[in-house]
């Protein structure tokens, strides 16, 4: 039943991302969530880590582009700071933004990695795309209360898929 859910990848961290790994399997644009993924809740700026990252998957030839289900404010200002295209308040897991970046990009699904830290928003949503998705652990334990919820399930899912 949450075969579904399944993360393609797990990582502890984005850093551990494997570039080289995503262009042998054909991935050209890589859709990456910002709030504890690349930064902990809020953090207004990316970090030194974070630009280094994302040039090193630009190097690779890669797009690389932000979504988030966070502000407009606070997504186009991390995105600018990283020179990079964004998409703010994406009602993740629901397809609408996802078609725009499609779209924006040129790609087809299967031409798409999503790298996220939340199974029901990030993973749903490209899994329901039927994007490659990478699942992050988060970079901190301070949530906003519903994605406190939604960490309960989520371990309990993972669980599962562990016990198999």
């Amino acid at each position: 039943m949450f075969d579904y859910l399944k993360p393609d990848l797990q990582i502890a961290s984005y850093q551990q991302l494997d570039v080289g790994m995503l262009q042998r399997a054909g991935i050209e644009l890589l859709i990456c969530d910002i709030d504890n993924t690349l930064a902990v809740h809020d953090e207004k700026l990316p970090g030194a880590n974070v630009s280094e990252f994302v040039r090193k998957v630009q190097a690779a030839n890669l797009k690389f582009c932000l979504i988030s289900n966070n502000r407009e404010e606070r997504v186009r200002q991390y995105g600018e700071a990283l020179g990079v295209r964004s998409y703010a308040f994406a009602l993740k897991p629901m397809k609408h933004t996802y078609r725009k970046i499609l779209n924006d990009f040129q790609v087809d699904a299967h031409q798409c990695a999503c790298l996220g830290d939340q199974l029901l928003t990030d993973g749903l949503g490209a899994k329901r795309m039927k994007m490659l998705m990478i699942l992050s652990q988060p970079l901190s334990e301070k949530d906003i209360i519903y994605t406190r919820i939604n960490r309960h399930a989520e371990r309990w899912i993972l669980k599962q898929f562990e016990k198999r």
